[in-house]
């Protein structure tokens, strides 16, 4: 024996309880998530999505809320030690359709067989077992509630047991962890066998803490899938422009964003990532530069100092505008022709005074005169105005002039062409030049704000943009003032063209830069700085994308690290050790044995050590004689479910336990010979121990009962039925089936029966009692014939698969009297069953009648069963 292996123990062969026992302390020594999965599997054979995305959850965080598997959670490491059976299921609520107040009463020995017919509720109280005892697959086999009750009240039952003989009772409530002493009640169904058939149909039996441990290591197998599903979505949400980054491959920037990974510092990423105005200023200058032509580009700055220089002349010329001394001689302007123009208005006021209409030599009427004189150019081409020979009309009027009217023509010419007039005309015109001089200076504000644009985005001198603003706003405050020949000026604002002036010269100096001798060695420079400065603004602008990436980095570092707790070979190794310790020779004979009990047709198969599979080591299903032919292609169904069974039984009897087993219906697809074969096998267990049969095969029963007579095991009946409206089911009879009922119980029936129902006789209740005697006569035929079977079952038996032949001489205690009553009462009851044609008007029994019937019976059966009894079959030669 290997020493070093700590689950060997040298003194004394290891039992399933003993391992699952030193699994709980191998577990704690695992990451978190994997003891809470192993808790979980305990309870039910996959992980749901819900339990896989808890379990998932807790390997990302430790922190969160963690139930880590423990003893109570498997089974009782003592229990295999302990004799424990069941007692009763009563108290049932909320739990499928199963009636309240019913009992469901377990013998604590030999053989319970519960028959239930399909939906009558049987599958209830085994889902409730199967949630309370050991359970190795439910298949996530949910225990669902009443749907036509509030679905606030809790799926429960109480549950009788004893351990050691000790009476013990307990509630169970839905997902709630059962007593560990009920881990001794093994159950088996179709969803328990530990049989596997893998791709090449190989079968293997696997025990139940490796069986924990391949489920765990699937789990393993799925979390990884998860993790890895996290990195590849994180993987896909790296923008395409990180995978190929626009950078230079040896600028900062390039180096930095080519080689991202999960411990780079956010301020690494934040210090390339700033750049301050002059920089930014900086590359623009040297895109420019590197961008164009050298030729062009010269002409382009040049271009540029001209504007500013045209800027410069412009503000210059709106300062000349808005001097002390420009103010003083416009309001001498406009004061000499207000002068001139008060004395000519004199004049005019003098020469017609006479005239018929006012204001001759006024404004208005120097524009009319000067449209008449304009007019006349037209109609007397070549003569001077105002035309005044006989035979001319007045230009305005049209009418021919007469002397008056000549006169007075020639009066108004003169006054035209006095020389005040002349005076006056000359100052306006120069205080017009003047006013269009200034006003020209002054500008519009659309004009104003395209130049302060141009500063600001052209040239960006958005300081200088604001001066040239403020200088020109104060400018024309002061020349509108000018304008309105205010006596008191607002202050000359001040302007110094500084900025402009140095832009101008930083462009000059661009400009020389490009005609000096070593412009290719410095352009090669510009270029390098160029794209340094490029690359830190590309990377301003994906700031956050960086950062986010680098954060994604970790995220992937972190679940990369988790990854490393799913390699699933320590489970391996540790379900391996178990094993070596569980599937020891003694199991391996005890399975041989247990196949051949089953009736497997000289079928040979042994269990052998095969590769681990998912972290379960695997024992194959062989054939003994020919161990690569792969069984599961030559198992029918049938066979498939007796080495399932030989497996359970074998891992019963090798775990030392004397506690309760439960089997839910054992037999589904096999035949007849097998089935009585597993009837047998059950009832030779029962002999010792608890065994509990849910069934719905009548069939089956017969062979449990027939076994357990020959064998001497104790059996004991019960029967579940659902009301005739199927509002419940689980209503529990404390006796076998009516169809399984032996004779003298059926007999009592029938007169427990006819007693409740004579009443409708007595009272006149015709057709009460009509249904009363067709229910009784029916009854009463199908004893009839169970009594017959009894009599002839000294030789054959309903679903018997031989003929007793010794007891065929009990035969000879049948009469022909016998056969006369017994034919006779079976004819009477048929006629009473069947009803005759309404014309034949028949007679209904008397409740004497039937009584007779049944005492008639009762006589037969007790008589002849007697005299079958008195034949001694070993006294036949």
């Amino acid at each position: 024996m290997n020493t070093a292996n700590p689950i060997v123990s040298a003194s004394a062969e290891l039992t399933e309880a003993d391992i699952l026992a030193q699994l709980i302390q191998w577990a704690a020594g695992r990451p978190l998530w994997q003891q809470d999965a192993l808790r979980r599997l305990c309870q039910i054979d996959a992980l749901t999505e819900e339990d896989l995305n808890a379990v998932y959850g807790l390997c990302k965080d430790p922190t969160l809320p963690c139930l880590p598997v423990k003893a109570e959670h498997l089974s009782d490491p003592t229990a295999s030690h302990k004799k424990v059976h069941l007692k009763k299921v009563c108290e049932v609520n909320n739990v499928n359709a199963l009636a309240e107040n019913q009992d469901l009463l377990f013998a604590p020995k030999g053989l319970t067989v519960i028959y239930g017919d399909n939906g009558s509720g049987k599958s209830g109280y085994t889902r409730i077992l199967k949630q309370v005892c050991r359970a190795r697959v439910r298949r996530n086999e949910n225990v669902l509630g009443n749907i036509y009750k509030d679905g606030g009240i809790p799926s429960q039952a109480k549950i009788g047991f004893s351990v050691n003989d000790q009476n013990q009772e307990v509630t169970w409530l839905k997902d709630s962890a059962p007593p560990p002493a009920l881990s001794a009640v093994s159950v088996f169904d179709s969803a328990t066998a530990s049989i596997h058939v893998d791709e090449t149909n190989n079968v293997a039996y696997v025990p139940y803490p490796m069986e924990l441990l391949r489920r765990l290591v699937q789990v393993t197998q799925d979390v990884k899938s998860k993790l890895q599903a996290e990195i590849d979505l994180l993987e896909k949400q790296t923008p395409a422009f990180l995978k190929n980054p626009p950078c230079s491959v040896d600028s900062p920037t390039g180096k930095l964003v080519r080689s991202l990974k999960g411990n780079i510092v956010d301020v690494a990423v934040e210090s390339l990532a700033t750049i301050s105005e002059d920089e930014k200023k900086r590359l623009e200058t040297l895109k420019v530069d590197l961008a164009t032509d050298p030729a062009k580009l010269q002409a382009q700055l040049q271009a540029k100092k001209t504007k500013l220089e045209k800027i410069e002349s412009r503000i210059a010329m709106m300062a000349s505008a808005i001097t002390d001394q420009q103010a003083t001689e416009f309001n001498a302007l406009q004061k000499t022709y207000a002068d001139l123009h008060e004395a000519a208005k004199a004049t005019a006021g003098n020469l017609f005074k006479d005239e018929p209409l006012p204001n001759v030599g006024g404004d208005v009427w120097k524009a009319l005169w000067t449209a008449a004189s304009r007019y006349s150019q037209t109609v007397y081409p070549g003569h001077p105005f105002p035309v005044t020979a006989d035979g001319a009309h007045c230009p305005l009027c049209q009418q021919a002039l007469d002397a008056a009217a000549a006169d007075r023509l020639q009066r108004f010419q003169k006054f035209i062409t006095n020389d005040v007039k002349q005076r006056e005309q000359k100052a306006f015109s120069d205080y017009q030049a003047r006013l269009a001089i200034l006003k020209s200076a002054e500008g519009t504000i659309e004009n104003l704000r395209a130049l302060v644009t141009m500063i600001t985005t052209e040239f960006d001198l958005p300081e200088a943009a604001q001066e040239v603003r403020c200088f020109i706003l104060q400018a024309k405050w002061r020349l509108r003032a000018i304008l309105r020949h205010q006596a008191a000026l607002p202050p000359m604002p001040v302007w110094t063209s500084t900025l402009i002036q140095a832009e101008a010269t930083a462009l000059q100096k661009r400009i020389d830069d490009l005609t000096a001798k070593d412009a290719v060695e410095k352009r090669q420079k510009l270029v390098l700085e160029k794209n340094a400065l490029d690359d830190r603004m590309w990377l301003a602008g994906v700031k956050a994308d960086v950062l986010a990436e680098i954060a994604r980095k970790k995220q992937i570092d972190a679940l990369e690290g988790l990854k490393k707790q799913t390699d699933s070979a320590p489970i391996t190794r540790k379900s391996t050790e178990m094993s070596e310790a569980l599937v020891t020779n003694a199991l391996k004979s005890r399975f041989a044995k247990e196949v051949n009990e089953m009736k497997l047709a000289g079928l040979a198969v042994e269990l052998r050590q095969e590769r681990s599979v998912g972290g379960a080591p695997q024992f194959k299903v062989a054939l003994i004689q020919r161990p690569s032919q792969t069984v599961g292609s030559i198992l029918s169904e049938g066979e498939f479910r007796c080495i399932a069974l030989a497996a359970f039984m074998a891992e019963q009897a090798t775990a030392h336990s004397q506690s309760g087993i439960v089997f839910d219906d054992p037999v589904s697809s096999l035949d007849h010979v097998h089935r009585e074969a597993v009837a047998l096998r059950l009832a030779k267990e029962a002999i010792n121990r608890q065994v509990v049969v849910f069934t719905h095969d009548i069939a089956f029963l017969f062979y449990l009962n027939q076994a357990a007579k020959e064998l001497g095991a104790e059996i004991i009946y019960r029967h579940i039925t659902k009301r005739p409206d199927s509002s419940a089911t689980g209503l529990c009879h404390n006796n076998a089936p009516p169809k399984a009922q032996p004779v003298d119980k059926r007999i009592e029936s029938l007169q427990a029966a006819l007693d409740g129902k004579k009443f409708h006789y007595d009272n006149g209740n015709t057709a009460e009692w009509e249904r009363a005697v067709r229910e009784l006569s029916d009854d009463l035929r199908f004893t009839w014939e169970r009594a017959v079977e009894d009599v002839v079952g000294e030789v054959t038996s309903r679903f018997a698969n031989k003929v007793k032949t010794p007891g065929l001489v009990r035969l000879t205690a049948v009469t022909m009297d016998d056969c006369k009553t017994m034919r006779e009462s079976f004819a009477r009851c048929s006629e009473w069953l069947h009803s005759p044609g309404a014309s034949l008007n028949p007679t209904l029994p008397s409740a004497q009648d039937m009584q007779n019937e049944i005492d008639a019976l009762r006589a037969w059966y007790t008589n002849l069963r007697e005299r079958q009894g008195k034949i001694k079959i070993t006294d036949i030669v």
